[in-house]
């Protein structure tokens, strides 16, 4: 299992290319969080290769998000 971040407090998410070859290069699980904001980000993360996605506070401050995270990223 691998995780991946942009950091505390991220201005910008892990790119896409990065998430994409790391999938490409490893066959454990990837685990992709900080800086994903919206749902949309969500679901580029996971055509990329991302196993998981980790939201933290933007759960947190805008709860009604979660249905719309949860369907970007569960096709």
């Amino acid at each position: 299992m691998s995780y991946m971040d942009g950091g505390s407090g991220a201005k910008l998410s892990v790119p896409e290319d990065v998430i994409k070859r790391t999938k490409e290069l490893t066959d454990s699980l990837l685990i992709i969080g900080r800086g994903i904001r919206d749902p949309q980000d969500a679901e580029k993360k996971v055509k990329a290769g991302a196993d998981f996605i980790v939201t933290g506070s933007i759960i947190e401050k805008e709860p009604f998000l979660l249905k719309e995270f949860s369907q970007s990223t569960h096709k």
